[in-house]
C-alpha cells in the first residue's frame, strides 16, 4: 500500500499571455467593399479613434461589456481619399489568456524477465486546472452588431486518467 500513495510526481505547465493582438476591421460599411485604398482588397482599417482608448482590457470587462470600444469611435477614411486608414497594425491586445496544466504521476515496475524492465504508469491529467474563463479574440468587422465582443471561449477545465505500458 506504501509503494501505491508514495512516489508520485507532478507536472505543471503554465501559459500565460497578455492576448492576441487585434484591430478593428471595415467590411460592409460604405456598400462597395470597403476597398479604402482601391487596392482589390476589402476589409481595411479605420482611422484612429478621437480622444484616449484604452489598448487592453480586463476579463472582467470582456465579460461585463464594459470595455467601451464601440464602432462609432473608429472613424473610415472619406469615400473620396483612396487610403487605408491610420490605426496601426494589432493596434488592440486581447483578451489575456492563462491556463495551467499539471500531471500526476505515478510508475510501477512491472517484473516481466530477467533483460526486460517494464513499468506500468498511471497518470492524473488536468488542462485548465484551475478552471479560469479564457476568451477567445473578440468580434473585428465594425459592421457587426457584435463588434468588440469575443465569441467564444476556450474549453473549461478538461481532467482525464491514463494507464502507459512503457518497455
Amino acid at each position: 500500500m506504501a509503494g501505491a500513495l508514495g512516489g508520485w510526481q507532478l507536472n505543471t505547465i503554465w501559459f500565460l499571455q497578455s492576448g492576441d493582438p487585434w484591430v478593428p476591421r471595415s467590411s460592409g460599411i460604405y456598400g462597395f467593399g470597403d476597398d479604402f485604398n482601391a487596392d482589390g482588397q476589402g476589409s481595411e482599417r479605420p482611422d484612429r479613434p478621437v480622444g484616449d482608448v484604452p489598448r487592453s482590457y480586463s476579463t472582467r470587462q470582456w465579460l461585463d461589456g464594459t470595455t467601451g470600444l464601440k464602432k462609432d469611435l473608429f472613424p473610415l477614411p472619406p469615400s473620396t481619399e483612396l487610403r487605408t486608414g491610420n490605426l496601426p497594425r494589432d493596434f488592440f491586445r486581447g483578451p489575456g489568456f492563462w491556463r495551467t496544466d499539471a500531471a500526476f504521476v505515478k510508475t510501477f515496475p512491472v517484473p516481466i524477465g530477467r533483460a526486460e524492465k517494464a513499468q506500468l504508469q498511471v497518470r492524473l491529467e488536468a488542462f485548465n486546472l484551475f478552471n479560469r474563463i479564457n476568451l477567445y479574440r473578440p468580434q473585428t468587422n465594425l459592421a457587426s452588431s457584435r463588434f468588440a465582443i469575443p465569441g467564444s471561449a476556450y474549453p473549461m477545465r478538461v481532467v482525464q486518467l491514463a494507464v502507459k505500458f512503457v518497455f
